[in-house]
């Protein structure tokens, strides 16, 4: 394979860096048909940059979304009488469970009520209510709204209760 290292001019993308205040950035592409690396620091020398960790955006949840509707539409998998986008998750494995399970505080105001509505169709289009994580101080899950309202919030607890739902009903992990 011919080596697609990305055609960057670091002086344009150091620049840029600058006026809009990031530090430092990791670029990732194929090489040699390897995922490579290379890091640039808006100041000083770019060495050991592209080791680092950075947060990116969460690709996984595109992916795992993929994952689902397929999973959906293999009827050897998944009997689509049983189980479909708008099946209540409540049924097949309980929220409170799995907030157990993650040893989250299961917060009650509406919560118990707001629980018995989540569908794979309000987590995946993050309608859930379910905030990106649970609360840092007190390790917290509470709803922000009643799931399948016209609101949106992003869910990093969604898919993974959506996910610990598919492992139940398939007796399998995600990774299987």
């Amino acid at each position: 394979m011919q080596d697609r290292k990305p055609i960057l001019n670091k002086e344009e993308i150091k620049q840029l860096m600058k006026k809009i205040q990031v530090p430092e950035v990791s670029i990732g592409y194929v090489s040699d048909d390897k995922i490579d690396t290379q890091g640039i620091a808006a100041e000083g020398p770019d060495e050991g940059i592209d080791k680092k960790l950075f947060q990116a955006a969460s690709l996984s949840k595109a992916v795992f979304a993929y994952l689902v509707i397929k999973l959906l539409q293999d009827k050897n998998v998944i009997d689509p009488h049983e189980f479909n986008l708008d099946t209540k998750l409540n049924q097949i494995y309980k929220f409170e469970d799995f907030c157990n399970e993650e040893k989250f505080k299961f917060k009650l105001k509406d919560s118990h009520h707001f629980s018995e509505l989540l569908t794979a169709r309000n987590i995946l289009s993050h309608q859930s209510g379910l905030p990106i994580r649970q609360n840092r101080f007190d390790n917290s899950v509470e709803f922000q709204f009643k799931p399948g309202d016209d609101k949106h919030e992003y869910t990093g607890i969604g898919y993974a209760y959506l996910q610990r739902v598919l492992e139940v009903k398939t007796n399998k992990s995600l990774e299987d």
